[in-house]
């Protein structure tokens, strides 16, 4: 082989596009992570890093201890602490791009998976925030490449490094559990089902057991509160809903142009030829799109499975392509997934001036994303209790706490509050319900958030003096009123266990 055609093939292998396009991704993320402002759950991972634990009510203990560490090392500026979930975002991209070689896939197939996975709504906003969902992403990527390893090359010593992804991946969110069970079905129904009796597959299911120990047994010693918060959340869902409107939620939440390609993915894992020894992670995906239906989940549950979908169909593609001699389409659908991409994208990342990203959502859905109204009033908020706060007599001043209705605000205030010389936060919303009132005996409370009725016995009395007030903000975090308790009906510790919110 001609030494120029070595170095070619080692420069446009499925592998290499894939490590170019997730630098790409990388570089994105890195230019618009420091738009905009902090969003709620990245300030209640700080919080959480504040209180390291082997886990918490509303998540498994991997991501606090990533925030305890990293702000440690680097700090926690909107860029540093963004900058994991921009790598973890871009490794999912290569990783995308490794499945899609394993599958039978060239170059040009490498190209479609990434692409696909670099324009999809859901997973650019996700892979922006510091959040389990991106590292979510990560550990199943990672868990279906090995599998895919695992049935191409039946080697099931594979199974021990599963059993170690899966365990890792629990730890970061209990979300990995449906891997677990989708994996479950998909063996029971296929061929590969052989695997139940290797040893390796035991072994590997050891180490998952072995890796998630202290939060299962952290949630023993609780009371299972993560099964209590699941309940409530469950009560307070959305109802209503069929199969054909979740698959249209995630047709649009996955970009509608790549429709196509993680459809052909499907049919490629469930009836070609060529992807019947892959066919349990089609009976996975199936599994899993049926069961969140039926939950009512939201779309980014999904997300996971998808670069699994996008790496078959782009295989799909390509050999159709190839097959036909189609190459104006080859160039065409390359450009018609950028430009789509491009279009969607300032929904979805911050890439434009918030004036601009404003106007651009208005046009396209009508209003801001949720996403982003949940990086802004923050600090606005925290202003608004601080007037309240500094207004008061030195004498009640120093008796006075501040409570809020979540666990957005509680950690907002306590992350900003230095800056305007309040006291810490507390808030009965998940883990700072677990977390307790601190010192705070409820002789005078500052809320926010909290109707005037939401503490009327607890306290005798009570005023509204300022008001929240944020045009961009969600719904529930505008026009909550700042109130001012005093003369309390009983201690705080002693309410503290009716003010439980689990949601």
């Amino acid at each position: 082989m001609p030494k120029a055609f070595f170095r070619r093939e080692l420069l446009t292998n499925p592998a290499a596009i894939a490590l170019y396009l997730s630098l790409f991704k990388l570089l994105l993320h890195l230019f618009a992570n420091g738009q905009f402002g902090y969003h709620r759950d990245e300030l209640y991972y700080m919080a959480c890093g504040q209180h390291l634990d082997f886990g918490y009510v509303d998540h498994p203990p991997l991501i606090a201890l990533l925030a305890r560490v990293w702000i440690g090392v680097i700090g926690n500026s909107l860029f540093s602490i963004r900058f994991l979930p921009a790598v973890a975002g871009a490794i999912v991209v290569y990783f995308t791009g490794l499945i899609t070689r394993e599958l039978g896939g060239r170059t040009y197939a490498a190209i479609i998976a990434c692409l696909s996975v670099m324009i999809a709504p859901v997973i650019l906003s996700t892979d922006n925030l510091f959040t389990t969902n991106v590292f979510d992403q990560l550990f199943w990527v990672m868990g279906i490449y090995l599998i895919v390893k695992i049935l191409k090359y039946d080697k099931p010593k594979g199974w021990i490094w599963v059993g170690l992804i899966i365990g890792l991946g629990l730890l970061n969110k209990h979300s990995v559990v449906f891997l677990i069970f989708g994996l479950g079905v998909g063996l029971l129904l296929t061929s590969q089902r052989r695997y139940f009796r290797n040893k390796y597959f035991w072994i590997g299911t050891g180490v998952t057991i072995l890796i998630f120990a202290p939060n299962l047994i952290w949630q023993i010693k609780h009371g299972w509160p993560t099964i209590e918060f699941l309940r409530e959340a469950e009560i307070n869902r959305p109802t209503g809903g069929s199969l054909f409107d979740f698959v249209k939620q995630i047709t649009f939440s996955f970009h509608p142009l790549t429709l196509p390609i993680w459809a052909a993915g499907f049919y490629f894992l469930l009836l070609s030829k060529d992807g019947k020894r892959y066919r349990l992670l089609a009976v996975l995906f199936i599994t899993l799109l049926i069961f969140f239906s039926i939950q009512r989940s939201k779309d980014y549950y999904l997300a996971p499975v998808f670069p699994m979908l996008w790496a078959s169909g782009a295989v799909m593609l390509e050999r159709l392509i190839r097959k036909r001699k189609l190459i104006l389409l080859r160039s065409a659908i390359i450009g018609i997934l950028l430009v789509g991409g491009i279009a969607l994208a300032p929904l979805s990342i911050p890439i434009l001036s918030f004036d601009k990203t404003v106007e651009y959502c208005e046009y396209a859905r009508g209003g801001l994303h949720p996403v982003y109204s949940d990086m802004l009033g923050w600090e606005n908020m925290v202003e608004t209790v601080a007037r309240v706060y500094n207004n008061l007599p030195e004498d009640e001043k120093r008796v006075c706490g501040i409570m809020t209705q979540n666990y957005g605000q509680a950690a907002a205030i306590n992350f900003f509050g230095a800056k305007y010389d309040l006291p810490g936060a507390i808030s009965p919303h998940n883990s700072y319900w677990l977390w307790g009132p601190g010192d705070y005996t409820g002789e005078i409370m500052i809320t926010t958030g909290i109707s005037p009725e939401g503490l009327s016995q607890g306290f005798e009395s009570h005023r509204v003096a300022e008001v929240v007030v944020n045009d961009y903000v969600m719904w529930y975090e505008t026009n909550q009123p700042v109130i001012i308790w005093k003369n309390p009906r009983m201690p705080l510790a002693a309410m503290w266990p009716y003010l439980k919110l689990y949601y």
